[in-house]
């Protein structure tokens, strides 16, 4: 959520889970990184980093020329979403385990809109879904 405050952070998955996900997709697609603010983990196998250096206009286009999206809730999802893209999303066990209840309600089942084009993983998936699912995302 970006707050100072750090609430909402375990809504952040392990993004050791989304490295895992990009080396399953790693050379059948031209891999693009975006967002803002600090990174929150160097990935490896990125083609080209944008993060900090787009627009919001860019950023639009930038959804709108993709194939598909990987990330996390946040704002990628409703992007991707509204683009009608295939999306792979990582969810954080820390987040729906929180003990917080509007973090705890942060789950795939009420803020994905499209299950037919959004698929996601629990950051704490074993290695058969994690390949499952980055395979469904490559089809």
């Amino acid at each position: 959520m970006g707050r100072t405050d750090g609430f909402g952070a375990e809504i952040l998955p392990d993004c050791k889970v989304i490295q895992r996900v990009i080396d399953q997709v790693r050379g059948r697609f031209l891999l693009v990184q975006v967002g803002a603010g600090k990174p929150l983990h160097k990935f490896d196998g990125i083609d080209i980093d944008l993060a900090n250096k787009t627009t919001v206009r860019e950023l639009l286009d930038i959804g709108a020329a993709c194939s598909g999206v990987i990330g996390y809730c946040s704002f990628i999802l409703a992007m991707a979403e509204a683009m009608h893209k295939p999306s792979l999303m990582v969810w954080s066990r820390r987040g729906l385990n929180s003990r917080d209840v509007y973090i705890s309600q942060i789950k795939p089942q009420k803020i994905i809109q499209y299950p037919a084009l959004t698929n996601y993983i629990i950051d704490d998936c074993n290695e058969f879904e994690l390949i499952g699912a980055a395979n469904a995302f490559l089809q």
